[in-house]
């Protein structure tokens, strides 16, 4: 099996594990999460056949490449971790839907409550001017 093809078919299952994932209800980050998995798992694959068929140093390339970034990675991790707010208040589904006007139809379901609480208490119903004077 070559090579090319089995870390190419490993990085196409990106697709329908990110589509299982927000199936599922996953939220976003978990697919991007899945993705540098399935990148890491390529690399390795990468790295192990390399060294077997030119005999590379695999020792030497962990200390050189990996080891080398993981200051940096840190580094990075804390800079985003900075930005990012460490609390959410609301998801943002809530916070639009309270920001909205009310819809028609929340309308209509307000008047038949204010209905149905008239027809129990049976009064007359409120004179409305709408803001005119006769």
């Amino acid at each position: 099996m070559s090579i090319n093809f089995l870390s190419s078919s490993l990085v196409i299952l990106n697709l329908p594990i990110a589509w299982i994932l927000l199936l599922l209800g996953y939220s976003p980050v978990f697919v991007f999460v899945a993705r540098v998995l399935i990148n890491l798992i390529v690399a390795i694959i990468r790295v192990l056949y390399i060294k077997s068929f030119l005999g590379f140093p695999i020792k030497s390339y962990l200390e050189m490449i990996t080891i080398r970034a993981i200051p940096v990675t840190m580094v990075a991790l804390g800079f985003s971790a900075s930005l990012t707010k460490s609390e959410i208040k609301k998801p943002a589904i809530e916070q639009i839907k309270e920001n909205a006007c009310p819809s028609v139809l929340q309308k209509l379901q307000q008047r038949q409550k204010e209905i149905a609480q008239r027809e129990q208490i049976r009064t007359k119903p409120k004179k409305r001017s709408h803001g005119m004077e006769l």
